[in-house]
């Protein structure tokens, strides 16, 4: 294990609602994961798991304790640091693609490096070369709702990691597929984060996911437990 990990929470709580309607979600939570690491967090609806991303991706800032990317503390930055750093070191992948509908394949794929600041010329070339390496090569004028539904999260994926960033984020990346349009998510997913040695971290309830993940996390009663099976 490296001295410093590319991931590490300390002591984060979050808990929503007022009054006697508060409920804890995260409870002094602790985590570490260096950088390559594949880990599968699993558990009940409700536990915790989407809340947990949120959190690692600067979407929210926990109520007490320190959320550290590489070092840095991303709680304590304000919104548009936090934004500044999604765009540049983080990539999501959603259950329901998130695609931007008015966008063609080429353009919702652009997006990530056009908001980074990326030169045009080059942002083109490396979309076109990822297209063609997903199998969706001559598709890039189509719009989103024009593909199956294995070839929108594909698209996801490659959205997700197209201005390589150090962490990979992925929320029930497989939910909506068939097993075997699954299986060729989970290949393209895995193969593009071991390419750069991104850490993945994926919120699941697929067998198939948790037999591929180096680690398993269960996340119970708030906080993370080593090991576990889906619910």
């Amino acid at each position: 294990m490296s001295e410093r990990p590319l991931v590490e929470l300390r002591g984060v709580s979050r808990a929503f609602g007022r009054g006697p309607a508060r409920r804890s979600v995260l409870d002094q939570l602790d985590l570490r994961l260096d950088a390559g690491e594949f880990a599968a967090i699993v558990g009940r609806s409700g536990s915790g798991k989407s809340t947990l991303l949120h959190l690692l991706g600067g979407l929210d800032v926990p109520d007490s304790g320190q959320v550290l990317l590489a070092g840095q503390d991303i709680a304590r930055l304000p919104d548009a640091g936090r934004a500044a750093l999604r765009r540049s070191r983080i990539g999501f992948v959603f259950q329901d693609f998130n695609l931007v509908p008015t966008l063609s394949v080429l353009e919702n794929l652009l997006l990530p490096l056009q908001l980074a600041g990326r030169p045009l010329p080059e942002s083109r070339a490396r979309c076109e070369s990822l297209l063609a390496e997903a199998g969706l090569a001559g598709l890039s004028s189509r719009a989103p709702e024009t593909l199956s539904g294995g070839e929108q999260q594909r698209l996801a994926v490659l959205r997700a990691v197209v201005h390589e960033p150090e962490l990979v984020l992925a929320d029930e990346p497989t939910g909506n597929l068939d097993l075997d349009t699954a299986q060729q998510v989970l290949d393209l997913l895995q193969r593009f984060a071991a390419d750069g040695q991104r850490t993945l971290v994926m919120v699941t309830h697929s067998p198939e996911v948790i037999g591929r993940a180096r680690r398993v996390l269960r996340m119970e009663r708030g906080r993370l437990v080593e090991g576990g099976q889906p619910p």
